[in-house]
């Protein structure tokens, strides 16, 4: 499946496939939440469908494979751990050494390519200068930035972007859902397929935290009540604040006499939020007591932002 705001860089790069002119390496990357492994999967099947007309067409043998998950030819990159080992990577390599199967295209997908060790990466490297004949390598990132140089140097690289919040609204209606304000879908990372999500999931939602924080401001609710409620959903807290501080922030740069609020919210965000982010990455870290804290001080400094 593709979502609409996908499908012109697919389209760009299906025809390609047909005039035989796509690069053997193909890096995807983007934001969590809008869609690259999706496009990455959808790339590497209409390069393994055996059809000469639109790609894929799901009917032919290559498709049907693809669709039972047993195309000999395909060859996916994953691990059940935190990175990706070289043993796996030496597997895949020395599958599509051998000549295709069905005498067509060999794909690897590798999904989140910056998981790789560096001796992953390094093992990966060489089939990134010397593949094989009709051998293609897809891959995915949401931190290219942590990628080996000579990883990126080797790929044809393309950043997809979020939908606009048009594009979005008109998906997210699709789906049988509300359409959120703009301010609530950036609290989502501007992203349709988290806030969808969300509500699949029943999670607590942005507008919920919303009347939370004002009910802090108004003694109605305490810090810790508020903790213990959002304790399994620290990260989203921690985005929730930072989509409406940065909205805040914008609206009182606009107004000279509220540029004394954008300073104190650029401040907090600084000494608060942002070590409040760094300490969830750290293992052992009391995430109720740290939202705890967080909103005490949030009460205490910036309570005028609701």
């Amino acid at each position: 499946m593709l979502y609409p705001w996908l499908i012109s860089k697919f389209n760009e790069l299906e025809k390609r496939i047909h005039s035989h002119k796509l690069h053997h390496a193909i890096l995807l990357h983007g934001e969590s939440g809008v869609g690259i492994d999706e496009l990455a999967f959808e790339l590497a099947h209409a390069l393994l469908c055996i059809n000469d007309g639109p790609r894929p067409c799901g009917s032919c043998k290559g498709c049907n494979l693809i669709a039972a998950e047993s195309h000999p030819d395909f060859h996916l990159i994953v691990s059940d751990k935190t990175q990706i080992g070289v043993d796996l990577v030496r597997s895949a390599i020395e599958k599509i050494n051998n000549t295709a199967q069905l005498s067509g295209n060999k794909v690897v997908l590798v999904p989140n390519i910056d998981l790789m060790t560096e001796a992953a990466a390094n093992a990966f490297l060489k089939t990134l200068e010397e593949p094989t004949n009709n051998t293609f390598l897809i891959m995915t990132s949401q931190a290219a930035h942590l990628l080996l140089p000579t990883i990126k140097s080797r790929c044809e690289k393309h950043v997809i972007a979020m939908p606009d919040y048009a594009q979005s609204v008109n998906y997210i209606s699709s789906q049988s859902e509300a359409a959120p304000s703009e301010l609530e879908l950036k609290a989502y990372g501007n992203s349709p397929l988290k806030y969808l999500n969300a509500k699949v999931n029943k999670e607590p939602s942005f507008q919920g935290f919303m009347e939370d924080l004002n009910a802090i401001k108004d003694n109605a609710l305490s810090t810790d009540e508020l903790a213990k409620k959002y304790k399994e959903y620290p990260s989203q807290v921690v985005d929730w604040l930072f989509a409406l501080l940065l909205e805040k922030q914008i609206e009182s740069i606009k107004q000279p006499q509220t540029s004394q609020n954008a300073r104190s919210i650029a401040q907090w965000i600084e000494t608060e939020l942002n070590v409040a982010k760094q300490k969830l990455k750290q293992t052992g870290t009391n995430k109720q007591l740290l939202i705890s804290y967080l909103m005490g001080s949030f009460k205490s400094n910036l309570s005028f932002v609701l």
